[in-house]
């Protein structure tokens, strides 16, 4: 017979490392979150000593250009929990209206006050504009207007349309109303605030710094509401040297204002994260001796069960047979696709006694004890009938029967009547192999 012991394991050795492996994940689990923790206070701690610094607090009172530029600094970089994302650029992307301009250049047009004359060449120069626009406007342009339009210009009425629809941007899908609109500044900037409103107002901000202008109400207002557009905007103006003006104060109480909250906010998750993190590794630790008795107490309540039915079952066998190890007339056996008989199973160490009769085997493939007659009785037996059905055995079935010696890895092997005979009865497909 040949031995294996690198797959025999002691049942509850087996349970145990189940039992580690459950509590080992639970503390790399609370390890990972306490670091998160731990990350979470630094950058709680960092961004609050920027929301309350003396820079921040000067915002109180009536700040000078530095005390504004310092708080600037200090409040300028969006807190993760602030919802506020600083735009990258300035200008949009793929607007049609902007076509071969680069970003620096309608920046630089903004600045000076005249972006569109890059892009509309055409003037309105004509006595009764005025009140056609108005016209416009009210929504009573007249085919009188547009027919005096088009001798102004050809693209002209089209322009006036587009300022009847409030230039609505879905207009500009028509290649002549494009050219038409991009011939006329009114219409580029029309479109321009319909289509990106929060970019256009950030280069007129751009230019009321520019020309140190105080806010407007409206800028004012879109500076106020739209915070990661003002960061931007303001670092812009600094970068280009220009000032402080009338309106930074209230937007930067503003961004205090939500930044203090996605402080608390993250110190809030940051508590909740360290609480988690604790009671994991709490658990992990204090539990797992509990965890072990109950693995080890349920393990041997387990076992003295079946050992008890396994002793029962044998001292019936000695009651009914004289002989020793008890003969069957008729043993007629099953396999399984992993060549198990009975309740041999494959490195359970069940295949290798000799010394009962019956035996009780825990089989961690199932994760239960099992009862089964061992090896001598099912050899001693007159007449074995071994029989297999289904392709999944067919594998083994070819092992098994073609195999020169038996081994321990297949328990079925090991069935070899000593003095009696040993029939194979197989369908189709678990004879599929041989």
């Amino acid at each position: 017979m040949t031995e294996s012991t690198s797959t025999n394991r002691d049942p509850e050795e087996v349970r145990k490392d189940i039992a580690r492996s459950e509590r080992l994940f639970l503390k790399k689990l609370g390890m990972g979150l306490l670091v998160a923790a731990v990350a979470g206070w630094i950058y709680t701690a960092y961004m609050s000593s920027a929301v309350s610094s003396d820079a921040a607090s000067a915002l109180d009172g009536e700040p000078g250009e530095q005390e504004i530029k310092a708080a600037f600094e200090a409040l300028q970089w969006p807190h993760l929990f602030s919802g506020l994302e600083r735009p990258a650029r300035l200008v949009p992307e793929a607007e049609p209206l902007l076509e071969g301009l680069d970003e620096e250049v309608v920046v630089e047009a903004f600045v000076r006050g005249d972006p569109f004359d890059l892009l509309a060449p055409a003037k309105l120069e004509w006595p009764n504009i005025t009140a056609v626009l108005k016209r416009t406007d009210k929504g009573q342009l007249s085919d009188e207007d547009i027919a005096a339009a088009r001798k102004k210009d050809e693209r002209l009425p089209a322009y006036l349309r587009l300022r009847a629809k409030g230039y609505d941007p879905t207009l500009l899908a028509d290649p002549g109303r494009l050219q038409a609109c991009r011939a006329f500044a009114p219409c580029v900037a029309g479109v321009l605030e319909r289509r990106h409103p929060d970019t256009y107002n950030s280069l007129v901000l751009l230019h009321r710094y520019a020309r140190g202008l105080a806010f407007s109400e409206r800028t004012s207002t879109f500076a106020r509401r739209r915070l990661a557009h003002y960061i931007r905007v303001r670092a812009e103006a600094y970068e280009r040297g220009y000032g402080t003006v009338k309106g930074d104060v209230e937007a930067l109480r503003a961004l205090r204002e939500v930044q203090s909250v996605a402080v608390e906010n993250g110190r809030t998750m940051t508590i909740f994260l360290t609480v988690i993190a604790i009671m994991l590794l709490v658990f992990s630790v204090i539990d797992r001796a509990r965890g072990y008795a109950a693995i080890e107490g349920g393990s041997a309540a387990g076992r003295e069960e079946d050992e008890g039915a396994a002793e029962d079952y044998a001292a019936t066998l000695a009651s009914l047979f004289d002989d020793d190890p008890p003969r069957f007339d008729l043993v007629w056996l099953g396999m399984g696709a992993d060549g198990h008989t009975a309740s041999l199973f494959p490195g359970t160490g069940a295949t290798e006694i000799v010394d009962r009769t019956v035996a009780a085997s825990h089989v961690p493939q199932l994760d239960s004890w099992r009862v089964t007659l061992t090896l001598p009785v099912l050899n001693a037996a007159r007449e074995t009938l071994v029989l297999v059905t289904g392709e999944d055995k067919a594998e083994t079935v070819a092992r098994v029967l073609n195999a020169n010696e038996p081994t321990q890895e297949l328990p079925i092997s090991l069935v070899r009547p000593d003095d009696g005979e040993l029939h194979w009865m197989l369908d189709a497909a678990a004879a599929a192999k041989l």
